[in-house]
């Protein structure tokens, strides 16, 4: 299963979880069969607006089955829900290895619907 988090570096599992899914700076694509990670720079970021969608089809293109945010704006939740992405709530203070183990142990939330109002 492929699992993406947004993530404020590109420092390995104990990065920390970048508190905005649309504007993070990179995005950990990990491998849960053999826990491989790659990090993508989010070039949606600096976008001035559509930095959620554009964010949701990199992760898309990533293959993506699972995301795991602190936060979805109403754009990337429908972009990644139409794509069929599984989407989960976690505190940003996290870093990407205990949100893969809390994904592991069942105790993340399932987002089913939009989780702020995105920018405004």
């Amino acid at each position: 299963m492929k699992i993406i988090i947004p993530s404020s570096s590109d420092k390995g599992l104990e990065a920390e979880i970048d508190s905005k899914f649309g504007r993070a700076s990179y995005f950990a694509v990990i491998d849960s069969e053999n826990m491989s990670i790659e990090f993508v720079k989010n070039d949606s970021a600096s976008q001035a607006s559509g930095a959620g969608v554009g964010a949701a089809q990199l992760c898309a293109d990533k293959g993506a089955d699972v995301i795991i945010a602190n936060d979805f704006g109403p754009k990337a939740f429908y972009a990644l829900d139409s794509a069929g992405i599984e989407m989960y709530s976690i505190s940003a203070e996290d870093s990407l290895n205990s949100a893969i183990k809390s994904l592991q142990s069942g105790s993340l939330t399932r987002v089913t619907v939009p989780t702020s109002r995105g920018k405004r």
